[in-house]
């Protein structure tokens, strides 16, 4: 016994098909709509009996009935994108479910609109599950998204990346070993990079002291850089949390009166070399993505 779908899928007159769910939901259509998005689908209904799929001995108001496995919700979705003046924008949330339901009825239909509108989504959310979009990118080639995905999911703390994400399953254990060695490399990078005493970024904050002044770097300096650059191989560089230690290490430890002050010029010293550190660190880790090659699990 099936049921049918909502509007605008349950007009019997104007639909030539009906498409029916995995759970028994029947949706009217239109054949020239479906063929008209989808290559498989124009396919079928070329074939004598509409193709394979087909229920022949069911039919409703006389019309001929095609099987999918889709269930009801992934198909409303998937109809209400590609039919004409079908509002799906708020039956569907960009909600990992869907998007995954999406991608993969699109890839298997052919659709090109529907996987457009999968990968703008996951796109979106890259930053609110990177390591389930993570591993949906990989599944469906979406190279973009997935490196993306791979530098939202670095800065996560290691019982985050270690938590179960039901989407996991579309990638192999040898992938999701990739991604955590990458982010292990991105964090030595910084380390190192902080380490680099010469680099433009110290010479420019001790140098900026005056005209003519020779650069002598003090020793609270190299304590900081020492201390920084060990939190940098367990922890991701955050610019504000730089910021803030390296503003307590300068006013708590430097033996220059003017130095403890918080003036204008020292908060600009410290600006500038968190932000050219964070450059450095970020063009390093660019470097470190395109290395790494992360590639579609299909």
């Amino acid at each position: 016994m099936s049921v049918s779908a909502s509007a605008p899928f349950d007009n019997s007159a104007e639909a030539d098909v009906v498409i029916r769910s995995a759970d028994r939901v029947d949706f009217h259509v239109l054949k020239v709509v479906l063929s008209l998005s989808s290559n498989v689908f124009r396919g079928m209904f070329e074939l004598p009996g509409i193709g394979p799929q087909i229920s022949s001995s069911e039919s409703t108001e006389a019309l001929p009935v095609v099987e999918v496995s889709e269930d009801s919700e992934a198909l409303d979705a998937l109809l209400r994108l590609i039919y004409p003046n079908a509002v799906y924008s708020k039956s569907l949330p960009p909600y990992l479910t869907h998007i995954a339901a999406m991608l993969e009825a699109g890839r298997k239909y052919e659709m090109e609109k529907v996987t457009g509108w999968a990968a703008e989504s996951l796109a979106k959310v890259v930053n609110v599950r990177p390591i389930a979009t993570f591993a949906l990118a990989c599944k469906y080639s979406l190279q973009d998204t997935m490196k993306a995905a791979a530098i939202a999911a670095a800065p996560l703390a290691t019982d985050e990346l270690l938590r179960s994400e039901p989407e996991l399953k579309y990638i192999s254990a040898f992938t999701y070993l990739k991604l955590l060695e990458f982010r292990r490399c991105c964090m030595t990078a910084a380390s190192a990079i902080l380490a680099q005493t010469k680099q433009d970024a110290t010479v420019a904050f001790w140098s900026d002291l005056g005209p003519k002044r020779q650069i002598l770097i003090q020793r609270w300096w190299f304590d900081y850089i020492a201390n920084a650059k060990d939190e940098l191989t367990t922890t991701w560089w955050n610019e504000e949390i730089a910021k803030q230690t390296l503003l307590e290490a300068m006013t708590s430890n430097s033996p220059c009166s003017e130095c403890r002050k918080l003036s204008p010029s020292t908060t600009s010293r410290i600006n500038a070399f968190v932000r050219s550190t964070s450059q450095a660190i970020q063009q390093k880790h660019s470097e470190l993505l395109e290395s790494y090659g992360f590639t579609s699990e299909i």
